[in-house]
């Protein structure tokens, strides 16, 4: 349900600096792409996880990434020659890397490739998917959906 009368309160409430909101410092660990590296050493060829590392995978088609990137900047595709096939600039490239194995996202017949999210607040409670390129970058979309039983 749309509560528009909300979100002007909450607006309000914000530009008028009465509340200030900021996500919890242990947040940082899910934003980070570190994560990926931490949880394939901890699980290794665990079949819900990529290889992942701070060095370029021998081998294999991959993707680079900026440890705190946002939104696709700065993310390459590589091919296993080392080939670079895709890359999306940004403001990041200073930040440390990551690599890792490149998988293709579920795509539609007009080539638009999809993500799905979860989302939580103290339990998993929504499922959202975004759409766009090959990168999901600033300029992918929401998609709305509902689930029926």
């Amino acid at each position: 349900r749309y509560e528009p009368e909300l979100l002007l309160i909450l607006k309000n409430i914000m530009q008028n600096q009465k509340a200030i909101i900021l996500n919890p410092a242990y947040t940082l660990l899910f934003q980070s792409k570190g994560m990926l590296k931490i949880l394939w050493d901890l699980f290794p060829n665990h079949p819900l996880l990529l290889e992942s590392s701070f060095e370029p995978l021998k081998n294999k088609k991959q993707i680079e990434k900026v440890v705190f990137g946002r939104e696709g900047a700065n993310s390459k595709i590589i091919e296993a020659s080392g080939e670079v096939i895709l890359e999306v600039g940004g403001e990041y490239q200073s930040y440390k890397k990551i690599y890792q194995e490149f998988v293709d996202l579920p795509s539609d017949g007009d080539k638009n490739y999809y993500q799905a999210g979860v989302f939580y607040a103290y339990e998993s409670c929504a499922l959202g998917f975004r759409r766009g390129g090959l990168i999901l970058d600033n300029s992918s979309k929401f998609v709305g959906h509902t689930v029926d039983n």
